[in-house]
């Protein structure tokens, strides 16, 4: 059917005008990503047909991580027959977002604003290990139960993972960004830490068996064990006579945790020798001196520990950007590019980490008496008109925030929407598509 769709928009080219032409073109092009949507969805339907058969209650495997969450809303989600209006205002509920940024007060974070790195794994098969990713042991991709998108999965063992994209696109200073849940209670005091080690090892993929191997690393210890083996810690390892340090904050967020479906969003910035991590609103390290300054750090890699063989991490939503300079206006070239307002998977919910790029955006309107246009955009992904209409109904989410939690006056705001017509990448690949889904803040 594919072949004989593109075969009548061939004839009818060939007997069209220079304009027909173009009109054509612009008509194959839509059937063409029509037809796509379709093929996909329709491998997504028999990937959960053998999923459903082979990871039933009746399998004896116990991967309850494989099972899909078809329940959760996204745009892809609604019913073919409902109204896109309709479907769209059941999701974006201004209710939900009163209180949502009640405990983000202070925080303060910002994503470097040139994304080099976004990993959601929507390339790697399920059962799979990513292939631009490297290990001196096993993980896997997955889907949890009762979360959207693909997780790695990292279970019993020490392990060191290296991200080569990473590595590849290495920034002197940067910030990380991830998701990561666990499905284990907190009952005893086995080891369970994620950590993430900056080195000066040279080759980030060499000596793989021992994670912290370098003259000098300093490591962030993400620890979920039980009894003294949970909380946050930063340790450096330095070249240096007298600079190594060590500093621990507990976090019960991670130890009273009693649900493996809960997400926690780590967001780390690297500064010349500073170092800051959050964890969801927390900024729970601040160290000025967390590096050496006699060493060179040119490797990222993460070391997992879990002692229990049915326990495991998960990870993903991995953003890693460079120019994390903060302007003195954001608006110096008339228009911002805020990547770091993020939204729930197809819904109009702003997330609550992107508190510090819209209390920096509040602070900057405060300044000034101009009036502002808040602009939303998608990348190319689901059907276009839907796209439109979300981008319109996420400007909206954006500018209802910063008027009930930020205090911009309403008229000195507007909004509109461009769906995915307006792209600063053209890119298929995760970080082009990160970076056209985004809101833009022109000043008027």
């Amino acid at each position: 059917m594919k072949k004989s769709i593109q075969w009548m928009c061939i004839i009818a080219l060939s007997f069209s005008t220079v304009a027909n032409a173009q009109l054509f073109k612009k008509l194959k092009k839509k059937v063409d990503k029509k037809l796509k949507q379709t093929e996909q969805k329709i491998e997504q339907k028999v990937d959960k047909s053998v999923d459903d058969l082979l990871f039933s209650s009746d399998s004896t495997t116990t991967n309850s991580t494989r099972i899909r969450n078809d329940e959760y809303p996204t745009m892809e989600d609604a019913p073919m027959g409902m109204d896109q209006d309709q479907s769209i205002n059941q999701m974006d509920v201004p209710s939900q977002q009163e209180n949502l940024f009640e405990s983000y007060t202070k925080y303060d974070f910002i994503p470097g604003a040139d994304l080099k790195v976004m990993e959601n794994f929507t390339s790697t098969f399920i059962g799979d290990f990513p292939s631009t990713w490297n290990t001196d042991s096993s993980a896997e991709v997955v889907e949890m139960n009762a979360q959207p998108g693909k997780w790695l999965q990292i279970g019993n063992g020490s392990k060191t993972l290296v991200m080569n994209d990473i590595i590849d696109n290495w920034q002197e200073d940067f910030t990380l960004e991830f998701d990561i849940a666990h499905d284990f209670p907190q009952e005893s005091a086995f080891k369970r830490h994620f950590d993430i080690i900056l080195s000066d090892l040279k080759d980030a993929n060499s000596y793989l068996s021992d994670a912290y191997e370098g003259k000098a690393y300093t490591y962030l210890r993400i620890g979920a064990g039980g009894g003294s083996g949970y909380g946050i810690l930063i340790n450096k390892k330095a070249k240096t006579p007298g600079l190594n340090a060590t500093s621990k904050t507990s976090y019960d967020a991670f130890y009273n945790q009693s649900i493996i479906d809960k997400v926690h969003h780590v967001a780390i910035v690297k500064k010349g020798l500073r170092i800051k991590m959050y964890v969801n609103e927390e900024k729970v390290i601040d160290m000025m001196r967390a590096l050496d300054p006699a060493a060179v750090y040119s490797t990222l890699r993460f070391g997992t520990n879990i002692s229990p063989d049915d326990q495991h991490f998960y990870i993903s939503n991995i953003k890693y950007a460079g120019d994390v300079e903060i302007p003195q206006s954001l608006f110096k070239n008339g228009s911002y590019q805020a990547h770091g307002i993020t939204f729930d998977t197809g819904t109009t919910i702003i997330k609550p980490e992107s508190a510090g790029v819209l209390k920096r955006l509040s602070q900057e309107m405060a300044k000034s008496s101009n009036t502002y246009e808040i602009i939303g955009h998608t990348d190319t992904d689901g059907d276009e008109l839907m796209n439109q209409q979300l981008s319109e109904e996420r400007a909206n989410a954006v500018k209802y925030v910063l008027i009930h939690q930020y205090g911009v006056d309403a008229s000195r705001l507007t909004t509109s929407g461009k769906g995915e017509n307006a792209p600063i990448f053209h890119g298929e690949d995760p970080v082009s598509k990160a970076q056209n889904r985004r809101v833009e803040i022109k000043q008027l």
